[in-house]
């Protein structure tokens, strides 16, 4: 684990430098700049505590504590937009600040959309599978930044591989959320035993008469 953090730190340090010097002080800059402005509309959403929310798991079906956790995170995101139509609409900036503006902005909703996930697995002691899962995503970003730096691509395309590291990101933890802990979702959803229930005793019913038949 010490090995992993010491890796991605020094990867990253390289990948800022090299990005900072390619695109210089205007391209960098403005970058820096919209991640700034992101950062404070989402202040909203440290009204969300996740050490309120772990309560929740020991009174509430954690299933649905993960769902409501996310879903207020993504509320709060909404209400922020609105701020933000204000700010894009009276802030009069480059066509080039606006995109980096919304795609990073696009990133941060995609990131709050495995809070309820990742608060679940801190209250499990199971950290280990955000981070492995953001490991991969964050070595992903930094070679395709590189890529972009060595091709000549814009400052933009470095918003869209953030963001796109971020989606790899949700999609990692949604696959091991939902694959290991399906067990926990049956055990709470009735529905679902029903219908397995259902389907096993149509395969029972089926077997019987496929086996009279020989």
């Amino acid at each position: 684990m010490l090995f992993d953090k010491l890796f991605i730190l020094i990867l990253n340090l390289i990948v800022i430098v090299k990005v900072a010097n390619y695109y210089g002080t205007l391209g960098y800059g403005t970058y820096q700049y919209a991640v700034s402005i992101v950062a404070i509309f989402d202040l909203c959403l440290t009204f969300i505590d996740s050490r309120v929310v772990k309560k929740r798991y020991i009174k509430e079906v954690p299933g649905c504590v993960v769902w409501n956790a996310t879903i207020a995170r993504l509320l709060f995101s909404g209400l922020s937009l609105f701020a933000v139509f204000f700010y894009l609409l009276f802030c009069n900036e480059d066509s080039v600040y606006t995109i980096l503006f919304v795609v990073l902005l696009s990133n941060s909703i995609i990131c709050n959309l495995r809070f309820g996930m990742q608060n679940r697995y801190e209250y499990l002691l199971k950290t280990k599978k955000v981070v492995v899962a953001s490991n991969l995503s964050l070595t992903l970003g930094c070679i395709l930044q590189l890529f972009a730096v060595y091709i000549h691509m814009s400052i933009i395309s470095i918003a869209f591989i953030s963001a796109l590291s971020s989606f790899v990101t949700l999609s990692i933890v949604y696959i091991e959320y939902y694959t290991q802990d399906l067990s926990i979702l049956l055990k709470y959803n009735t529905f679902l035993q029903s219908v397995i229930c259902s389907l096993n005793l149509r395969n029972i019913k089926w077997l019987k008469k496929a086996i009279c038949a020989h």
